[in-house]
């Protein structure tokens, strides 16, 4: 998918997991960051889940999910796809990022906005995410509810567990 700013929207390939691997690197601190064989894991386990954001043929962003039927994200190993159950009721969103240098310019809303919908072509139910509470705001103007604090402290930080239903 074509956006009006140039940005091509596309299901994510194992091809992308480097570069995928790099842009999670830079977005989150060492301790929350996805190493590449885990974005390659998700993009083999669940291609549905993964979308990239292609700009000038240069992927400078993605989402990458798994599925479930579990009430919320209080569980690490969900990031090790254990109960990952391709036909759940709920996405669960595992990465969310843009390479710094992109950021800021918007780039973001098309590639949550194409996940959406892709969640409710397929039939789901809800979309779960962890993020900061500097990113609450963000999430609460596509439509997500926050159910307030998690009990995961993955990276050793504080999350709130944001829902989006369908």
């Amino acid at each position: 998918m074509l956006t009006e700013m140039g940005l091509i929207l596309r299901p994510g390939l194992l091809d992308d997991a480097v570069v995928c691997a790099a842009i999670e690197a830079a977005c989150f601190l060492p301790s929350e960051a996805a190493s590449y064989e885990k974005i390659a894991r998700r993009a083999e386990a669940f291609p549905q889940g993964f979308l990239v954001a292609e700009l000038h043929g240069e992927v400078i962003g993605f989402i990458n999910s798994c599925a479930g039927n579990q009430p919320d994200l209080s569980r690490e190993e969900l990031k090790d796809l254990v109960d990952h159950d391709p036909a759940g009721s709920a996405l669960v969103v595992l990465s969310v990022a843009v390479h710094p240098d992109h950021q800021g310019r918007g780039y973001s809303r098309p590639l949550l906005t194409s996940f959406i919908e892709t969640a409710r072509h397929q039939k789901r139910q809800r979309i779960l995410l962890l993020c900061k509470d500097y990113m609450v705001a963000y999430y609460l103007h596509f439509g997500f509810k926050d159910a307030g604090p998690s009990a995961s402290t993955h990276g050793g930080f504080q999350w709130r567990e944001m829902r989006y239903i369908l």
